[in-house]
């Protein structure tokens, strides 16, 4: 009886421990990707404010290293905020769940300064991500 109960009790904590897994991935939205070339660029993502609020943002890196000169998120209240975080991501490598500041935070638009470090000229892709 004590073995049956605990096998029940593990299976759901399991199954309680995947969903909250599954919850957590699926609550990031895909809010734009660009393909960035092997020089100094700058690049804006255009959200606009039919997508919604969001309280984080994150970017993922894929193909070649990024280094990030500087990142500005723009509402749709002209309110800026530039975001902090490592200015060098290699591919496969993303940022943490960056915070976003504010009450109302509909984003308008992200702007992206960078340089791409590749020395085969290969074009690096940027993801950016939000979570409401």
């Amino acid at each position: 009886m004590k073995n049956t109960r605990l096998f029940t009790f593990l299976m759901l904590m399991g199954l309680f421990a995947t969903s909250v897994v599954v919850t957590a991935a699926q609550d990031w939205r895909k809010l734009g990707q660009k393909d960035v070339d092997f020089r100094v660029d700058h690049d804006t993502f255009g959200v606009g404010r039919g997508k919604g609020e969001f309280r984080q943002l994150k970017i993922e890196v894929s193909k070649a290293p990024v280094h990030f000169n500087r990142v500005v998120v723009t509402f749709g209240n002209g309110r800026k905020q530039e975001l902090e975080f490592r200015d060098f991501i290699q591919p496969g490598g993303k940022t943490r769940a960056i915070d976003l500041e504010g009450n109302e935070r509909f984003i308008k638009q992200v702007d992206f300064w960078y340089e791409t470090e590749s020395l085969g000229r290969k074009k690096s892709k940027v993801t950016l991500y939000g979570r409401r």
